[in-house]
């Protein structure tokens, strides 16, 4: 589907923004379904489309778009940290967990901000191994503090495992770098 509409010519800015409806979740759809097969390039790819086309809608003052572009830029640097490109998935994710930090001191009441800033730290603690831990426990917490009727939804209970899976080995490395560092040092 995603092949047959990007070959569209389209005329003018009503068709342009028609288009960028469908492909906004459409390639998101294509780009999350590719990362959890394990096919990164394919990811990668699906998720910059939908970047572009959330992004392009947010330009039109739809409320939901800079969300989706958030949101696929987290998968986008997912996928380019696991196929090994982990500079252009730092150069991507970082602006995104900069600004959701930003929102997240000013937050009142945005229930769901927490859980997106712990899926682009978790995105951030692909990019950089020295602060992985960190990340990661930072990503935790926000999870695990999420209010009762997010928490239950199906998306945030796997993003919380999804995180405690990868505090697993983080742990670990942590754990042997400070015993052989101190073990050096003493």
């Amino acid at each position: 589907a995603l092949a047959r509409l990007r070959a569209i010519r389209l005329r003018g800015v009503a068709q342009t923004w028609e288009l960028n409806q469908v492909l906004c979740p459409l390639a998101d759809l294509e780009g999350r379904a590719a990362l959890r097969l394990g096919e990164f390039a394919a990811a990668a790819q699906s998720e910059r489309t939908a970047f572009e086309a959330c992004a392009a809608l947010g330009n039109y003052n739809f409320i939901g778009a800079p969300r989706s572009a958030s949101r696929a830029t987290i998968r986008l640097a997912i996928a380019l940290a696991r196929e090994g490109k982990r500079e252009e998935a730092a150069r991507t994710i970082d602006p995104v967990v900069t600004i959701d930090r930003g929102l997240e001191k000013k937050n009142q009441s945005d229930q769901w901000l927490p859980l997106e800033l712990a899926q682009a730290l978790y995105a951030q603690s692909l990019t950089d191994p020295a602060h992985r831990t960190a990340l990661l426990d930072e990503a935790a917490r926000l999870a695990e503090h999420l209010s009762p009727a997010i928490a239950r939804l199906r998306d945030s209970r796997a993003w919380r495992a999804r995180i405690a899976a990868a505090q697993r080995p983080a742990r670990s490395q942590h754990k042997a770098a400070t015993t052989s560092a101190s073990r050096s040092s003493g």
